[in-house]
């Protein structure tokens, strides 16, 4: 997986993007049509390209775009 150096990005429960240090919990609610827990931390996340989250949820990587908002689901090997 590919890991961020650099400021990351959380997205909160009304879906707006803000950055965060690196310590922060993470407070998602729903993103595209899957629910993912107020307690998830970000520290699961890396950043990816620069408009893309990948999450490490559930043994599933989720790809997250910054512009439109939308995540999907990645199949992995």
């Amino acid at each position: 997986m590919l890991k961020g150096n650099n400021r990351i990005y959380l997205l909160e429960r009304n879906r707006s993007i803000f950055e965060s240090a690196e310590n922060s919990i993470l407070s998602w609610s729903h993103i595209g049509t899957n629910s993912i827990p107020a307690e998830y931390y970000q520290s699961s996340f890396v950043l990816y390209k620069k408009c893309y989250y990948i999450v490490d949820y559930g043994n599933k990587l989720w790809k997250f775009d910054l512009t439109s908002k939308q995540a999907s689901y990645i199949n992995t090997v």
